[in-house]
């Protein structure tokens, strides 16, 4: 199908149906177009950025590189901080979030409000984590005999 403009025509039917063709054809286009690239979610979404640390024993703060942080909330993220203590969780919907962040030995559970257009910064001090265990004992009805040597 050639398209010829302007449209030669014998009558003004003819024309309308033709400059009608031309412009569902370039309104698809257009819709097309827009479609195949993404929109920005920026101002729809939002992010966490943050530092895991913890305190010395000389009270002292120091970062804690490879800390994994995982996100509980509209959706579920998990990421490790970097080699400065550092993370960022980006592309967020907006809601409260739980995050529990862990390194061997030492944890902490926080909420966070995640704002559009925002990034809230979260600074994430881990401590001792719990130590817990169990101990389950059983008993053997059975008697032992033991033969004199």
């Amino acid at each position: 199908m050639t398209i010829v403009w302007p449209p030669r025509c014998n009558s003004f039917r003819e024309r309308s149906t033709a400059v009608r063709r031309i412009l569902l054809i370039v309104l698809s286009t257009l819709v097309l177009l827009f479609r195949c690239f993404p929109q920005d979610r920026s101002a729809t979404s939002g992010s966490i950025r943050g530092d895991v640390f913890t305190t010395t024993q000389n009270g002292e703060p120091a970062v804690l590189p490879g800390a994994r942080i995982v996100l509980h909330g509209l959706i579920n993220k998990e990421t490790e901080s970097d080699a400065q203590g550092a993370f960022a969780i980006e592309g967020l919907p907006p809601g409260m979030y739980d995050i529990e962040a862990s390194a061997p030995g030492l944890n902490a559970v926080l909420a966070v409000e995640v704002k559009p257009g925002e990034a809230s910064f979260l600074p994430i001090e881990l401590t001792m984590a719990a130590v817990e265990s169990s101990v389950t004992v059983s008993a053997n009805d059975v008697p032992t005999i033991e033969e004199p040597a």
